[in-house]
């Protein structure tokens, strides 16, 4: 899928969750992917200052950040 094809989804999705009467939506980004956390604030979702940490991993921990965007 091209960058397009998730532009499109995400509109569509954004879109969807208005028409159900949704205010807001949030997501979850690994604090570390860069290039998911650019799309996501291309789209107007911003930081929260919410962040956690996901041990279950044996050999690793997930760090991850919260994304808000009002509809």
């Amino acid at each position: 899928m091209g960058a397009g094809h998730w532009q499109e989804l995400l509109r569509v999705a954004l879109g969807r969750a208005h028409e159900k009467g949704f205010s807001e939506v949030t997501l979850w980004v690994l604090h570390a992917n860069q290039r998911a956390r650019k799309f996501y604030e291309k789209f107007g979702f911003v930081l929260d200052g919410s962040e956690k940490e996901d041990d279950r991993w044996d050999d690793f921990v997930i760090s991850e950040v919260r994304y808000r965007k009002p509809l």
